[in-house]
């Protein structure tokens, strides 16, 4: 089926498939992929799980809402310092630029404001160390939360925790508009659900795909679809009085790919 879906073949028609029935969530997708794990609470699991969306938006929404299931009394937030630059010069007395770029998430940026929990998964936005596994993408458990460092553990492959690791904020620049935003914050973003091309390459065990804004790029729907290592692992969220989703297929890339 998964295949018939990657080839534009599933269904009468391939563009706009019926999603099965036994996919469907049934209700809060968050309980459905998380619930059962958080009260008696084993990283190990929980990053075996992941819910995917197409957009950011919907993606950091849902992020905040499972930080919410953990310890509050363990929550600390962390503001960014910023510098903005024009050209070469650096902009002062920029207080209605800072209060923009605050509320802003910039592209290639960690958010201004950082919300976390002890025991949160958070994911790498930039390489720190190749060589010990510290790559953008990478998925880590937060284990305490200092002034200014955070420090997590990695999942190693049989399963069991890393030593600890120390990630400190450091300094990232990024264009947006005509201005240059240089941010200093802890490179990370809360990573219990993530985009679903952020997710390729991975597998798991429970994966919950919020459609509700469809798919918009070529093969998207089976990369999501193909995250989860068993079907019966894998639920769907689609707009209300929906059943069924876009599948965006070219045939022509596929032919090439053969060739």
């Amino acid at each position: 089926m998964l295949v018939e879906i990657g080839e534009g073949r599933f269904g009468e028609n391939p563009n706009e498939i019926k999603i099965p029935e036994e996919w469907m969530s049934k209700g809060d997708i968050i309980d459905e992929i998380f619930g059962d794990v958080m009260e008696n609470y084993d990283p190990a699991t929980v990053m075996k799980r992941a819910i995917l969306a197409t957009w950011n938006k919907d993606v950091d929404e849902l992020n905040e809402q499972v930080l919410d299931l953990l310890d509050e009394e363990t929550e600390v937030t962390y503001h960014a310092q910023d510098v903005y630059h024009y050209g070469d010069e650096i902009l002062q007395a920029a207080g209605e630029i800072h209060q923009n770029y605050k509320t802003k998430n910039i592209k290639g940026l960690p958010s201004y404001r950082l919300r976390l929990r002890k025991n949160a998964i958070v994911m790498l936005i930039r390489n720190l160390s190749i060589e010990d596994g510290l790559c953008n993408g990478t998925r880590l458990v937060v284990t305490n939360l200092l002034k200014h460092n955070l420090v997590v553990k990695k999942i190693n492959i049989d399963g069991s925790l890393s030593d600890e690791i120390l990630i400190p904020r450091i300094s990232l620049t990024a264009k947006h508009g005509v201005v240059d935003v240089t941010r200093h914050q802890f490179p990370v973003k809360l990573g219990f659900c993530m985009t679903i091309n952020k997710s390729q390459g991975q597998t798991m065990d429970k994966v919950g795909v919020v459609l509700k804004h469809e798919c918009f790029s070529h093969g998207q729907l089976y990369v999501a679809f193909s995250r989860v290592r068993s079907i019966e692992g894998l639920k769907v969220v689609l707009p209300e009085d929906k059943t069924s989703t876009a599948n965006i297929v070219y045939k022509k890339l596929l032919e090439l790919g053969k060739q």
